[in-house]
């Protein structure tokens, strides 16, 4: 049974990856880890149904291909990885068909053979023909092309995708220009996705683990079955992290019951981490033990033990392996700290792009301006010396939108649009990255492209559902982008994200769980959730304002608003929902202006030239006549 399963039913559809130290995801690790596989429920049946500034040289950003397709009244546009009718209506279409779609319009107007095909999308997956011509039936399906006049079938031979002149735009639905490269093609397969990984080529090579059979120590047929069986959980989870390359298991198993030295394993298989560990099956109990042993030195960098009642094995299982796989891997987790000390150990004249990735998560996570200008400036190296390292620009974009939601540099508005370049050169870079899929949706609804929005927040759980930072985020952010109904449901995100996924998570992140519950009407656990943020930033001391005076603790409220006024003089809450994903009218903008208003805090803005019409409060702009 999956832990997903028991979630409460409900986001559906056919992998920090930067460090965000907002409600998002509170650090960037940059290429969405984890694979395709059941998403919370509860989620995508909410969403189906209902930010730069510094004058510094910037990365260049390019556009050598197209992204967007108009053919037969349907737009197809890889960035996104959508399909929209005529009205702008978003049509279906499997993530597996939709790799088939990106190969053949990054391949049109000639033969691609089936074998062609087969490589390029299923890659080393075994999969028999009927899948590539279901593939096929259900583009011919969404394109309209019942003729067959634009995916033709050449017999015996493969296929032949017809573009007509002027079928490709660069253009994005709002007419802003989009940013566009080759893509990675991805696919879903077994329910697993085979990924053509877009990191640096040093990350690739040395960022390895093999995981050892587990000992069972009973000399039980069915114990040893059960201890292989979490052995092969804890191998699929890991290779679901996008920057980890995780050894086979028939690899591994050549060391089961054997006493070897890590060291001599680490020179045989390559790798540069093991794991190792242990199951006990009692009556009632379970333990499950393990330790991640660095292979160079043979030191033990990590370990944990897991005592659980042993009633469903196969519930506890899931349980187990989600937590571990979480802590291992989660951005304040064993391998990243090892990666981070590492680097910061190099010379200046060596380092590469990950690790100027790596380093630029402490300045970041100073949660001010300067700190922020620091890791962009080691962002802007990593991209300098990789250009297509997709979780970089990502990052970059992220930094962006810590300008624009904090105003750091007066420019709210070009730092949304810098924060819009940079996501979408990351999402051309890396469709398939669920990191970049929510980046990517908190610029459709800050544009106020919901329907965009809705989509590429569920693919993101669609690619990456036990991926901490797109939980998290997603969770925060539910309420804002689609009113307080989905509060509760982004409580529990956050919760599975903190609780589950990432439970090393640094005290800062309950800012996420606080947005969440304020907006659930939880305001006394809001303001627990927040107060265990340290040195409190803007939004955070704004949501604390809020959530005491909803609770009736007016004295902290006020003086948390009057920390508010300090950080942003020209602060109101007009200009703030008109700045961020709210919605015009939405509940959730009803609420921040209800709780601003007991707080004590500026309703409406001195500086309406700002904020577009469609944007402002009514019960200011009433005033305003008035005036």
């Amino acid at each position: 049974m999956s832990v997903h399963a028991k979630l409460p039913a409900g986001l559906r559809g056919c992998h920090e990856r930067l460090p965000v130290f907002r409600r998002r995801r509170g650090e960037n690790r940059g290429a969405g880890d984890g694979a395709a596989g059941p998403m919370p429920a509860f989620v995508l049946k909410k969403l189906n149904g209902s930010r730069h500034g510094s004058a510094r040289r910037e990365p260049k950003v390019t556009s050598s291909m197209p992204t967007r397709f108009a053919i037969n009244g349907v737009v197809a546009d890889l960035s996104s990885e959508t399909l929209l009718d005529k009205s702008g209506n978003a049509l279906a279409l499997r993530p597996q068909s939709f790799a088939v779609l990106r190969y053949f319009l990054m391949n049109p107007n000639r033969l691609v053979t089936k074998d062609e095909l087969m490589k390029a999308v299923w890659h080393e997956v075994a999969v028999t023909d009927d899948s590539l011509v279901q593939c096929v039936r259900d583009i011919r399906s969404a394109l309209r092309d019942d003729r067959q006049s634009v995916l033709q079938t050449v017999p015996k031979r493969g296929y032949r995708f017809v573009l007509p002149p002027q079928t490709a735009s660069g253009r994005s639905r709002a007419a802003r220009p989009t940013l566009i490269a080759a893509a990675v093609v991805g696919l879903v397969a077994a329910g697993a996705i085979v990924w053509r990984i877009n990191w640096p080529a040093a990350t690739r090579g040395n960022l390895s683990i093999a995981v050892l059979p587990f000992d069972d120590f009973s000399g039980s047929g069915q114990q040893s079955r059960l201890a292989d069986a979490l052995t092969d959980d804890i191998i699929t989870e890991l290779a679901r992290i996008r920057y980890v390359k995780v050894i086979a298991r028939n690899s591994v198993d050549a060391y089961k019951g054997k006493s070897v030295d890590v060291r001599q394993i680490a020179h045989d298989l390559g790798t540069t981490y093991v794991l190792e560990g242990s199951l006990e099956m009692r009556e009632t109990q379970m333990r499950v033990t393990a330790q991640l042993i660095d292979a160079e030195g043979g030191t033990h960098l990590w370990s944990e033990r897991y005592d659980r009642k042993a009633d469903d094995f196969f519930i506890v299982r899931d349980d187990v392996v989600t937590r571990l796989v979480g802590t291992l891997t989660g951005y304040d987790g064993p391998l990243w700290a090892q990666w981070t000390q590492s680097a910061k150990r190099r010379t200046p004249g060596s380092l590469q792009a990950f690790d100027y990735f790596l380093l630029a998560k402490e300045p970041y996570r100073r949660h001010h301006e300067d700190g922020n200008l620091e890791a962009r400036h080691l962002i802007e190296k990593a991209i300098d010396l990789d250009p297509q390292f997709a979780a970089a620009w990502n990052y970059l974009a992220n930094t962006y939108m810590q300008d624009a939601i904090n105003g750091w540099n007066g420019d709210r508005a070009g730092s949304w649009q810098n924060y819009r370049d940079a996501v979408q050169k990351a999402a051309s870079l890396d469709p398939q990255d669920g990191s970049i899929q929510e980046s990517l949706g908190v610029m459709y609804f800050e544009r106020g492209e919901v329907q965009l929005g809705r989509q590429a927040w569920e693919r993101a759980l669609q690619l990456a559902p036990n991926d901490n930072l797109v939980n998290r985020a997603i969770g925060a952010q539910l309420p804002l982008a689609l009113g307080t109904e989905h509060a509760a449901d982004g409580v529990k995100l956050v919760e599975r994200a903190l609780n589950e996924l990432d439970p090393l998570h640094p005290p800062f992140q309950e800012v996420n769980l606080g947005i969440a519950l304020y907006f659930a009407g939880r305001y006394p656990e809001a303001a627990d959730a927040l107060g265990k943020v340290p040195e409190p930033w803007l939004e955070p001391r704004l949501m604390l304002a809020l959530s005491f005076a909803q609770a009736g603790v007016a004295d902290k409220a006020k003086a948390q608003a009057a920390e508010v006024m300090k950080l942003d003089p020209d602060f109101s809450a007009e200009a703030w929902i008109a700045n961020d994903i709210y919605q015009p009218g939405s509940s959730s903008a009803v609420l921040f202006v209800e709780g601003a208003r007991k707080a004590g805090l500026p309703i409406c803005a001195r500086d309406v030239a700002r904020i577009e019409p469609k944007d402002r409060l009514p019960e200011c702009e009433a005033g305003r006549g008035k005036g």
